[in-house]
């Protein structure tokens, strides 16, 4: 639906000429709205890169603000008693295209947010799918925590016994107390 809220006012920019609308007042209408979109898409790539969990947030406040433009566009267009297709175009084809754009959105963040069976396969546009898991009981989910354990309870094993070897071979270091330094003495 991005492409095409991008396309329809790219349309209704190269044809506004034919119908007796500047292409200045055009450009006045739609700059804010295609720098929105920008913004949006900048803002979408940053955040989806980043591995935000809010990346599926992001077309909301655009989607909004870019519906407050469109109608301060439309009223523009009326207080510059422009054709009256123009201001039909913004609020009846326009408008309502972001808001059906919205709505399906928020309809599509149980997908977005992985919020189904865990055997299902889902497409995220920013990021790695999650990959199938094959359904384990509670008993092997048990059994593989008390797996990590050990693991992780023989690596602070192991570390504790580093460090012991770091403190003896720091004590054991000549020259450090009481010395002279110099190898005549010795």
């Amino acid at each position: 639906m991005l492409s095409l809220g991008i396309l329809l006012p790219m349309i209704f920019f190269v044809i506004s000429p034919f119908f007796g609308l500047a292409s200045a007042t055009v450009l006045a209408v739609f700059a804010p709205y295609f720098l929105g979109i920008v913004e949006q898409l900048i803002s979408w790539r940053l955040v989806g890169y980043s591995g935000s969990p809010v990346w599926p947030l992001v077309p909301i406040p655009f989607t909004l603000w870019r519906l407050v433009q469109i109608y301060q566009g439309a009223e523009i267009l009326r207080i510059l008693n422009s054709a009256l297709v123009y201001e039909v175009f913004l609020r009846w084809v326009l408008f309502p295209t972001w808001v059906v754009t919205l709505t399906m959105h928020v309809f599509l963040w149980p997908t977005l947010y992985y919020w189904a069976r865990k055997d299902e396969y889902f497409l995220s546009p920013v990021g790695p799918a999650p990959t199938k898991t094959e359904s384990r009981s509670d008993d092997d989910d048990d059994e593989l925590v008390l797996t990590e354990l050990k693991e992780l309870q023989m690596q602070v094993g192991r570390l504790r016994l580093r460090a012991e070897m770091l403190r003896k071979l720091q004590t054991n270091v000549p020259g450090t107390e009481g010395t002279t330094g110099t190898t005549a003495d010795a």
